[in-house]
């Protein structure tokens, strides 16, 4: 695959997952209270709706974003996700 393939995937599973992030803030933003979890993700993205093109992209989503959270940068930049169309890399 190349270079500009993967980018444009990346920059979309990105994209994406900024739609559900900012989804969930804007649904959350009103709420003063502090929750009981102590998972500031979890707590950010409580209430979030998600817009995939099936599983397959579900699944891809979820990946990229829990390798957010627990990859650092240089990890992140060695790791490889499907294409758009759900090709392997």
């Amino acid at each position: 695959m190349s270079d500009k393939v993967r980018a444009a995937f990346l920059s979309s599973v990105l994209s994406i997952g900024a739609m559900v992030i900012a989804v969930a803030y804007a649904s959350n933003a009103a709420a003063s209270e502090a929750s009981d979890t102590d998972n500031a993700v979890a707590e950010y993205l409580d209430g979030a709706t998600e817009n995939t093109r099936g599983e397959d992209h579900r699944q891809v989503l979820k990946q990229a974003l829990t390798d957010m959270l627990n990859l650092p940068v240089k990890k992140l930049c060695e790791k490889n996700y499907p294409d758009f169309e759900m090709h392997p890399d």
